[in-house]
């Protein structure tokens, strides 16, 4: 188990994943105003995602104590050759 790293980073993975794919692969589809429509609206969620997202990380969320110390953490559990 990776520490600080929680089901949301798997289920924003997967929903990312998904949102690309629509919009890589969404012009396959037929009738063709439907691969369109895939396209567009898999490109739009997905940048409006990443900007909520951004937003989230960098107005938002103040960091916890443990993450400011993240080399003491690394070193107290992988021994003192941890690189940080």
């Amino acid at each position: 188990m990776v520490p600080f790293v929680d089901w949301a980073a798997h289920l924003g993975g997967l929903i990312g994943g998904l949102l690309m794919g629509g919009a890589l692969f969404g012009r396959s589809l037929e009738p063709a105003w439907q691969g369109k429509l895939c396209q567009c609206t898999s490109i739009l969620v997905l940048l409006a995602g990443i900007g909520t997202g951004l937003w989230i990380v960098y107005d938002v969320i103040e960091p916890d104590e443990k993450l400011l110390h993240i080399c003491a953490y690394y070193e107290a559990a992988y021994g003192s050759h941890a690189a940080c």
